[in-house]
Formats: structure tokens, C-alpha cells, sequence
């Protein structure tokens, strides 16, 4: 459906874009590309075109509109990506030193005697 409808569009009605960039804003039913396109004589092809394909195409994916296909489809690839190059870290190896430490302070049976020893080891070595 693609390279059909980027074979019915006319290059020279959109200089400086690609073909496909046009088809996929068409097929996404972007509002700029399709006030542009109306003013064109290959409109009413691509509008006929669009809403024939687009029905059909619906029923056999199931979704609503082409909008929503393109969506989905556009999501379904991100998330491929990130799958693929996206490293996952073990939680364990997320931990700091800090956040041990912490869990050695704020011990339930340890914290207490921690905070003493090191409260009042610096001062009695200060003492004279």
C-alpha cells in the first residue's frame, strides 16, 4: 500500500520531501499533508484510494483507523529496538556502596551499636 500511494503521488507537488515521508504522513491522515494534498489534482485519486484500502485493511488487522495501525506498528518497532540494544542490569549490581552502608546503619540490631561506637569513638580520642 505504500509504494502504490508512493506512486501516485506527483514528486514535483512536494519538493523537498521524500516520497515515502508524504505516503506515511498520508496513510497517518496528518492534517497538513492532507490540505496540501486536496489542493492537488491526484487528491481525489489517493482520497479514494486511501478510504477503499483503509477499510479493508482495518477489518482483516482489526483495529479502528489507519492512524491507529500506523501507531502501533511505529510502537511494535520502538520496542523491538529497545529490546534489541537496551542492556538490563541486574538490580544487585544497581546497588552503590552507599546504599550498603546504609543497610549496615540502619540495621535492626546493628544500627544502634553502630551509631554509639561511631558517636562516641571521635570524641574520646579528641579528649585530653
Amino acid at each position: 500500500m505504500l509504494e502504490h500511494l508512493e506512486g501516485v503521488l506527483v514528486p514535483a507537488d512536494w519538493p523537498g520531501f521524500p516520497p515515502r515521508w508524504v505516503a506515511l504522513k498520508v496513510l497517518e491522515e496528518d492534517p497538513r499533508v492532507l490540505e496540501r494534498l486536496d489542493g492537488t489534482e491526484e487528491g481525489s485519486k489517493v482520497r479514494a484510494m486511501l478510504a477503499e484500502r483503509a477499510l479493508r485493511l482495518c477489518a482483516i488487522l482489526g483495529y479502528r483507523d489507519l492512524p491507529e495501525i500506523m501507531a502501533e506498528r511505529r510502537y511494535g518497532w520502538v520496542n523491538g529496538v529497545m529490546a534489541e540494544g537496551v542492556l538490563d542490569y541486574p538490580i544487585q549490581s544497581r546497588i552503590d556502596w552507599t546504599n550498603r552502608l546504609d543497610a549496615w546503619l540502619t540495621h535492626r540490631w546493628l544500627g544502634l551499636p553502630l551509631f554509639l561506637l561511631t558517636s562516641t569513638w571521635p570524641s574520646s580520642s579528641f579528649s585530653p
